[in-house]
């Protein structure tokens, strides 16, 4: 599964991007965090006064939408950054972060994180990387919007998901991490609840997924890749 999947923008985490000497240095400023599934670990709209770079686990990005509903916009897991760019800002946060499983991460204060940055180049530059891949993969998602069918857009979500999980297939099997609830799936690929519900039932019938309460397992993974892929 570590084979990026066709079609999907992607990089390599933030904390891959660093050398290991950058990574010693920010794990000795750094204090490890755990939080439970349903944790909030930030708010949208509260002082940005850490940043955290997630061991394990995954988490949800959301925003408040103009109705004061949240909206889940990704989903982060191993290795990525989240929380970074208000805090380099010095400005209030711009999203909702939720732990979606029982998350591991590594939370470095603001002050302790600008000077890092400024006293390794390399890390620096990993952060304005990580800047650019996050700008590419929100545009490539507005300009499949026009371009892809709901049920394309949610393979590129399952097997982008899944390649990120690393987690390989039992007999051609996988159980998709983290929990994603039907609402959840259609918040991501921007689709109505509908869309996403008649593309599953569908993919029931077809044994090309499984699905139960929370739960999607892959079972036709080679098919939803080559509908990822057009």
């Amino acid at each position: 599964m570590a084979t990026p999947q066709p079609g999907l923008p992607g990089g390599k985490p933030f904390w891959e991007r660093l050398s290991p000497q950058d990574r010693d240095a920010l794990s000795e400023i750094s204090s490890e965090e755990s939080f439970a599934p349903g944790a909030c670990v930030c708010n949208e709209g509260e002082n940005a006064w850490f940043a955290l770079v997630i061991i394990d686990g995954w988490v949800k990005v959301s925003n408040i939408s103009v109705d004061g509903q949240p909206v889940l916009q990704a989903l982060r897991t191993r290795g990525d950054l989240v929380g970074e760019s208000a805090m380099a800002e010095g400005c209030e946060r711009i999203s909702t972060v939720t732990a979606a499983t029982k998350v591991r991460a590594l939370s470095v204060p603001s002050e302790a994180f600008r000077q890092f940055l400024h006293e390794s180049e390399d890390a620096d530059i990993a952060l304005r990387l990580t800047y650019r891949d996050k700008q590419i993969e929100s545009d490539w998602r507005c300009l499949r919007l026009g371009g892809a069918s709901v049920k394309q857009r949610l393979a590129q979500l399952m097997v982008s998901t899944a390649d990120r999980s690393r987690v390989e297939p039992v007999d051609g099997v996988l159980k998709l991490e983290p929990p994603l609830t039907q609402d959840d799936l259609a918040q991501l690929v921007r689709a109505a609840r509908s869309g996403v519900e008649s593309a599953l039932r569908e993919w029931r019938a077809r044994s090309i997924v499984q699905t139960s309460r929370r739960s999607v397992t892959l079972i036709d993974i080679p098919y939803l890749r080559r509908l990822a892929a057009h």
